[in-house]
């Protein structure tokens, strides 16, 4: 258990330390994927999709390596951070932090990569654009403060009443409109706030 993962390197060796750039003492933020980096998908820098890596393509998803989902009886064991060590594979997606940031802000990297990903990247928001999110969650908070800092002119995040404390969350961090689903017709407010124009873009 546990896939969004932020440490300190404690020990690697030569051929490690040359793949990616690390010491002992660095600070690292870890991707859960662990992609074959030859396939298809792999070689044009999707290596989400990979079918090594992806949880939703994969024929055994929890006999297949991924940080935080795997079985821990896949030598060598430790593919959670919630242990106390981490074994970094040698396909493991690894990005360096600087030494100033707080820990708890770096734990953020997965949930804000996301955002960027599915928001922007994949979704195509940009400036002036209309992005309706499904879900407060912190993958949708993450999107909400994404598709801000791409310009977008209006996010709508949309969330159910036990959702309240996000959905005033996301306000804070940048969405425009909040819909509590259970009290409100999501495509009544919609339509009334874009003047019966909709979305363009929907995560």
């Amino acid at each position: 258990m546990g896939h969004e993962n932020v440490g300190t390197v404690t020990e690697l060796g030569e051929a490690a330390a040359k793949r990616w750039g690390l010491k002992p003492g660095d600070r690292i933020a870890l991707e859960e994927y662990l992609p074959c980096w030859n396939c298809h998908w792999c070689r044009q820098g999707d290596y989400r999709l990979c079918m090594e890596a992806d949880f939703f393509n994969v024929k055994d998803q929890f006999n297949t390596l991924r940080y935080g989902t795997c079985n821990a009886d896949i030598a060598p064991h430790l593919w959670g951070g919630f242990s106390q060590y981490l074994y970094l594979a040698p396909n493991a997606v690894i990005h360096k932090i600087p030494q100033t940031m707080n820990v708890r802000h770096a734990t953020l990297a997965i949930p804000m990569g996301n955002g960027v990903q599915w928001a922007v990247l994949d979704g195509g928001t940009s400036m002036g654009k209309t992005v309706l999110i499904y879900g407060p969650g912190q993958q949708g908070l993450g999107c909400a403060i994404a598709a801000k800092s791409a310009g977008a002119g209006l996010v709508i995040i949309a969330g159910q009443t036990r959702d309240k404390a996000r959905l005033d969350l996301a306000l804070e961090l940048g969405a425009d409109i909040a819909v509590n689903v259970d009290e409100q017709d999501l495509k009544q407010v919609i339509m009334a706030q874009t003047g019966g124009f909709g979305v363009d873009v929907v995560v």
